[in-house]
């Protein structure tokens, strides 16, 4: 009734969410600029950065959240210049001003520079064959071996069984893996097969995914 539609993604791909995470990455980056060295006081920064985010226009709506869900951006405190005989009320209201202002000048410069770092790593979609043969990048794939740093950056190569769309695609893995085999386009890599015969190394037997253990069938026990 509320026109609520599914929107399915693969796993790994925050590009789909991707609104919720560069929310996120700007409000840890407005708080690094403001909490205190033992970062102790960063919850109190969250009203002032919650407000400020809220009243600002967006790039993609043109239109402040404020706006978009009451139809009006609330009152500042300093729209009309009014002069009071106190001057904390007036230091008060220049300290309220100039702090929000800051906010908005953090929370856009974190979302400047988020999109000009992620720019720059992105480039053009590569878009695969039916039947073609791919690498599966293994950084967020659990293979059971103790150290990631030593595992295999990544996995295969895989045949292509499915294209779901130009961004997913469907691989052909061995039943070992006991994971789901529709991967974002992301999480590929272009394989090229070596031409020269003498470094064409014979493939491993699929590594056996489960419950974070790895294994092989033993074809032959040379020594013991």
């Amino acid at each position: 009734m509320l026109g609520i539609k599914t929107a399915t993604s693969t796993a790994f791909h925050p590009q789909t969410d991707g609104q919720t995470e560069r929310v996120n990455q700007e409000i840890e980056q407005y708080l690094q600029l403001y909490v205190n060295h033992c970062q102790m006081d960063w919850m109190n920064w969250l009203p002032m950065a919650k407000f400020a985010y809220n009243n600002r226009v967006q790039a993609s709506t043109k239109y402040s959240p404020f706006m978009l869900n009451s139809g009006q951006n609330p009152r500042m405190g300093h729209e009309q210049k009014k002069t009071t005989g106190l001057d904390s009320v007036e230091k008060f209201v220049e300290a309220m001003k100039r702090t929000r202002e800051d906010a908005e000048s953090a929370l856009k410069k974190a979302a400047d520079d988020m999109k000009k770092y992620y720019d720059r790593k992105r480039g053009k979609m590569l878009i695969y064959a039916l039947g073609e043969k791919v690498w599966l990048d293994a950084s967020n794939i659990q293979t059971g071996r103790p150290a990631k740093k030593l595992n295999h950056k990544r996995l295969g190569p895989f045949l292509i069984s499915k294209v779901l769309a130009n961004n997913t695609y469907e691989l052909k893995l061995p039943k070992s893996m006991k994971i789901h085999p529709v991967f974002s386009v992301v999480k590929l890599i272009p394989f090229s097969p070596n031409e020269i015969p003498e470094r064409v190394v014979k493939e491993p037997p699929p590594p056996i995914v489960k419950v974070g253990v790895e294994e092989f069938e033993i074809e032959e026990i040379l020594d013991s």
